[in-house]
This record gives C-alpha cells, sequence and structure tokens, in this order.
C-alpha cells in the first residue's frame, strides 16, 4: 500500500521492521522509501563480480564449484554510504571475497559465503571503497 500512512505508522530514519524479512526505510518528505526485496539468487561469475540489483543479495557460483571473484572492483562501486548484504546460498556452489579489489575486508581475512553464509558492507565514495560491517559464518 502506497501512503497516506497514519502517524503512528511513521517511524524515524533508518528504523528496522521485521514483519518475515527485513524491511529498511527512510522518511523522506511526505513519502517512504522502503528499499529494494531481496535479490533471486544470482549467479556469480569471478571475472564480472557481484552485480547489486538489491539491499539483500543472495548469491551462489555460476559453475559446478566454488568461484572466487578475480573481477576489480569486485562489487561495482555506486553511491556514497550504500548498503548490501550478500547471503550465500549453496555449501558446494560457493563464492570467495578477498580484501582488494575494491573491497575493505575485517582483518584482511577472506570472506566464503556458504550456505546462509552472510556479509554486510558499505560503500565509501571518497574511498571508492565497499568497507565491511560484519560476518556470520552460520
Amino acid at each position: 500500500m502506497v501512503g497516506p500512512f497514519p502517524k503512528d505508522r511513521i517511524m524515524d530514519s533508518d528504523t528496522r521492521l521485521n514483519r518475515g524479512w527485513d524491511v529498511w526505510f527512510n522518511k523522506v518528505g511526505n513519502a517512504i522509501d522502503f528499499g529494494s526485496r531481496p535479490s533471486t539468487v544470482t549467479p556469480v561469475v569471478a571475472s564480472e563480480g557481484i552485480p547489486i540489483s538489491s539491499q539483500l543479495m543472495r548469491v551462489i557460483s555460476s559453475t559446478a564449484g566454488n568461484v572466487t571473484i578475480t573481477a576489480n572492483p569486485a562489487i561495482p562501486f555506486t553511491d556514497d554510504g550504500t548498503f548490501v548484504r550478500l547471503e550465500g546460498n549453496d555449501d558446494v556452489r560457493t563464492v570467495t571475497l578477498n580484501n582488494g579489489n575494491g573491497l575493505v575486508l575485517t582483518g584482511g581475512a577472506p570472506m566464503v559465503l556458504g550456505n546462509n553464509d552472510v556479509i554486510a558492507l558499505h560503500f565509501n565514495k571518497t574511498k571508492n571503497l565497499w568497507v565491511e560491517d560484519y560476518r556470520a559464518n552460520n
């Protein structure tokens, strides 16, 4: 449903609601931007990197085995402050991110995205880098 929204339903910027999936929104004037829904499972090609079409990208190797991202940048550069979570969807067709190629990973440690593993990143336009916020190896 698109507005008007009752005043008791309007929340501050960056408020998170949990109704079976995460909903992030910003109040902009009288409009609310709910962001995008999770992506479908996206096959990833090493040399092409990870395309971003949603705040939650579900990724899997484009091959029958594992893939290590070799593209530079690993994730295309975008608007300053853009936040994305990458979620692995298979323990055989994993996607590996290495520090470098536009990524700054905590402690320089690689991240292997297997089934239900998650890494969250934000984009720093000043440095042209995706910076790790957190990870979960599930």
